[in-house]
């Protein structure tokens, strides 16, 4: 498994346990660091996403949420 490459870098802090968390996942892996961040934030945004090149953010979490609340009112107005 690769990581796809960056046009640019996303510098953040993160808190202390966080980026214990990622850097051991990485280190268990033998991934890099980057990659590691890469799957959590594909992640995020896509949840059958593993990297960026095969995350899709059209239906992020918000979205999924919205959809299911509109389903769920649908269903009850039946």
């Amino acid at each position: 498994m690769q990581a796809s490459t960056a046009t640019s870098e996303l510098r953040i802090k993160v808190p202390e346990k966080i980026r214990l968390a990622l850097e051991a996942y990485a280190v268990e892996r033998n991934y890099s660091i980057e990659f590691v961040v890469e799957m959590a934030l594909s992640q995020f945004l896509d949840a059958d996403g593993v990297t960026f090149e095969d995350c899709d953010p059209v239906l992020n979490p918000g979205k999924l949420r919205e959809q299911v609340e509109i389903l769920q009112y649908q269903l009850t107005k039946k």
